[in-house]
């Protein structure tokens, strides 16, 4: 057995499929958790250089540009936040899925998911865009969102929801154990609320 904590001490992590590698990436910029909040974006990335002031990407910005997922649902242009993200993808940026993004993957595929107020919202939002011909290219795109990206010689790791302890010491050898990888996007939880069936978390990432 080799744990996720040996492949990362070893600098093993070259071509493991969810993992972007990139130890020679010294500085980035990491957003976090846009929720269709296109407008907030643009003055983030203004302030940052990586757009300038008429939001034209500017060629010029040489740091590592990283999301943390949760690109859509809640707010009101997750269309434009998507197109975005994506013209920014093909410049470098590096994109992590959140659950909120792999929820909506999963209900364009037809899979049985609970449609909220947030989700159909998003659906709704992306309709007019998205023909029925380019669903599938659209799907593949969400799909290949990568679970963590690695930076800096293995001195950062990062995901959507946290790195669970319990996860360093899994077995990682093999690529059925390299799908605990989608546990990255929802974190750790103590278990689910006999009511809601929502997840019961005695400990957040505010609380360390």
């Amino acid at each position: 057995m080799k744990t996720f904590e040996q492949h990362v001490l070893g600098s093993n992590l070259q071509g493991v499929p969810g993992i972007a590698y990139k130890p020679e990436v010294k500085q980035a910029d990491i957003i976090g958790d846009v929720h269709g909040c296109y407008d907030e974006l643009i003055d983030l990335l203004k302030q940052i250089n990586v757009v300038d002031k008429q939001g034209i990407v500017n060629p010029g910005y040489n740091r590592q540009l990283v999301f943390v997922g949760d690109l859509v649902d809640r707010g009101p242009k997750s269309w434009e936040v998507l197109r975005l993200v994506k013209k920014l993808q093909k410049q470098g940026a590096l994109i992590i899925m959140g659950n909120h993004d792999n929820k909506l993957m999963r209900a364009m595929k037809g899979n049985p998911v609970k449609i909220g107020p947030d989700l159909k919202g998003t659906l709704d939002q992306l309709a007019p865009h998205i023909a029925e011909s380019q669903k599938e290219k659209f799907i593949v795109w969400l799909n290949n969102f990568y679970k963590m990206v690695v930076l800096d010689n293995t001195k950062l790791l990062i995901s959507h929801a946290g790195i669970p302890k319990r996860f360093l010491t899994s077995d990682f050898s093999s690529n059925k154990k390299r799908r605990k990888l989608k546990n990255l996007m929802y974190g750790d939880k103590d278990g689910d609320d006999p009511k809601t069936g929502l997840p019961i978390r005695s400990t957040t990432w505010t609380d360390e």
